[in-house]
């Protein structure tokens, strides 16, 4: 779909609010029919072979990652993590009795403590996937390039208390993690290193700045662009939207399906 049709449809969502929950339950009901994830990147999971793995849901929304990770990985246990309270309470009561499915409305970061949970809206229609715990990063996708005739005063930003802990207080034993928390991804990897260094999981993070590329480096995990149409990483490179980073151990897994 091209950027300027979606940039139509995110508009009259905000006219008609019902639009968006529609299209939602329509795109989930299409892709569980035609077992596709909403993100072709989850794919790649079957590439990895093995069972009953310990996968980690960061920045959870509405559960479309719940979903993929159903859909492409045998037999796994989810483990969710989303800090806004309406969403993870609409989460528990859709996934939270699926088997292998748990959700925690708590968000990851480097240190635990409560905090200001940042949720754009525009003309009323709360665009809830955007929340952030950076308020500068809540506010800055809407704008003239993402919303046609775009009003900054229409423009809000509600602010809810979350918790936070760290990854590495659960004492987890992940395989694989999606990190998808607008603009708070590196706050999230310091609180997880210790995890990351002893269960070298393979790692997903949604559009990853210079600094958490340096970071992951620093750890020993490298990037890998997924070419889902191809089914090949190709080394070296970062996706648009996601993008995989493996360390050793986990690239070796999937080594006949890479491109250096």
């Amino acid at each position: 779909m091209r950027e300027s049709t979606r940039r139509l449809l995110r508009t009259a969502q905000t006219y008609a609010p019902w639009l968006g929950d529609a299209k939602a339950e329509l795109q989930h009901l299409l892709r569980g029919i035609a077992r596709r994830p909403f993100e072709p990147d989850f794919a790649a999971l079957r590439l990895f072979g093995g069972e009953d793995r310990l996968h980690l849901d960061v920045g959870a929304n509405r559960g479309q990652s719940i979903a993929a990770i159903r859909m492409t990985a045998r037999r796994p246990r989810i483990l969710s993590f989303e800090p806004n309270p309406a969403l993870a309470a609409r989460l528990e009561r859709r996934f939270g009795r699926l088997p292998g499915v748990r959700i925690e409305p708590v968000g990851l970061g480097d240190r635990e403590g409560e905090f200001d949970l940042h949720i754009p809206s525009y003309r009323g229609y709360v665009f809830d996937g955007l929340a952030s715990i950076d308020r500068a990063a809540a506010a800055s996708w809407l704008n003239p390039r993402t919303i046609s005739g775009f009003d900054p005063a229409k423009l809000r930003i509600e602010t809810v208390r979350c918790r936070v802990v760290t990854l590495d207080s659960l004492a987890t034993a992940p395989f694989f993690i999606k990190l998808d928390v607008q603009g708070y991804e590196l706050a999230a990897l310091r609180g997880a290193e210790e995890t990351l260094r002893r269960h070298r999981p393979v790692l997903l993070i949604e559009t990853p700045g210079a600094a958490v590329l340096d970071h992951l480096a620093g750890l020993g995990f490298r990037p890998y662009l997924y070419d889902a149409q191809a089914g090949r990483f190709r080394a070296g490179r970062t996706g648009t939207l996601g993008t995989f980073f493996l360390a050793d151990e986990k690239a070796e897994l999937v080594a006949r399906h890479i491109e250096a």
